[in-house]
């Protein structure tokens, strides 16, 4: 990410990140999807600031923008297909103060933080778009570039599936029933410079969840969802 100086102790950083998902097959309809996310991130050092040795803040807020609609509105899965996925909106993602004691003891952040900026993290999964674990393979002819096959799985409580059962016999329809899917995925990581980075991406997502049945022939239920992807992301 590039980071300019605005004043003496205070860096910034604005990013545009945007994807385009083609559903080749399955869920309720064929098509593409395009989303885009703009984040400006503003970092101040204390230290240089007001001379508080150890003490810094941060404050980051994004721009989400899905046009018309995005992959999850194409697949219907309960795994998004996307990492940017939002409602369209002006959003404060983090704001926070943070003070640290000198040498490797410790460290207090206080305000509004994301979960997954210092915990939650899985590293493998980190070039990744929808999976949760993956195995990362480095190319040696592009030593910069990664190669990354993901899978994760979202499940449904028996609570919320014995509820779909019980909707069928009493209604005497064929609802929607919630049950869980598995996605695998695949995606390269190529940066064709240090401000760009680009991301082909195929995920197949087996067992649709939300979108089980055709409305159209309630007798009939929708096949795994293949997706093809690219995401990119550009620096300024």
């Amino acid at each position: 990410m590039r980071t300019r100086q605005l004043v003496g102790g205070i860096d910034w950083s604005l990013t545009y990140t945007g994807e385009v998902f083609g559903l080749s097959s399955g869920s309720a309809e064929n098509g593409a999807a395009y989303e885009h996310l703009i984040g400006l991130e503003i970092h101040s050092n204390l230290s240089k600031l007001l001379g508080w040795t150890g003490g810094s803040t941060q404050v980051s807020v994004y721009q989400i923008d899905d046009v018309s609609r995005n992959a999850q509105d194409l697949v219907g899965a309960i795994s998004d297909p996307s990492n940017i996925d939002a409602r369209a909106m002006f959003s404060l993602f983090t704001l926070w103060a943070q003070g640290e004691r000198g040498g490797h003891f410790g460290s207090l952040r206080i305000g509004q933080i994301a979960a997954d900026d210092e915990f939650l993290i899985s590293k493998t999964a980190a070039a990744l778009i929808n999976s949760a674990f993956g195995i990362t393979g480095l190319i040696s002819s592009r030593p910069n570039d990664v190669l990354t096959f993901g899978v994760g799985f979202s499940n449904v409580s028996r609570e919320d599936v014995a509820l779909g059962h019980t909707t069928r016999r009493l209604f005497g329809y064929r609802n929607e029933i919630r049950r869980g899917n598995t996605v695998f995925e695949v995606n390269y990581t190529a940066t064709p410079g240090r401000w760009w980075i680009i991301q082909p991406d195929l995920q197949y997502i087996f067992d649709l969840s939300y979108n089980t049945t055709d409305p159209d022939s309630p007798a009939q239920d929708f096949g795994d969802a293949f997706l093809v992807g690219l995401m990119t992301t550009v620096a300024f």
